[in-house]
């Protein structure tokens, strides 16, 4: 899947970023980010922090594979008389 979401619940006191993109929380902490996946690595950096600079981050690495598509070779031959 091209999409992965990624949910939690934190302290209303805590900042999340995800990738340096800010991410809000509901008034009950709640937040839910849907991130889109390139193919290959993906490497999303979680950062929790306090308003007086305390924080935590979480690196995760995530790898999307492709299928190749399956290619069909068609012999076409011409018949000669």
């Amino acid at each position: 899947n091209k999409i992965i979401e990624l949910n939690g619940q934190t302290n209303a006191e805590i900042k999340i970023t995800i990738n340096n993109e800010t991410i809000l929380a509901n008034d009950k902490g709640f937040f839910k980010k849907q991130i889109h996946l390139s193919p290959g690595l993906n490497i999303l950096e979680i950062v929790a922090s306090k308003n007086h600079g305390a924080k935590n981050t979480t690196k995760l690495s995530i790898f999307r594979e492709v299928e190749q598509s399956q290619k069909k070779i068609t012999n076409l031959s011409k018949k000669i008389n």
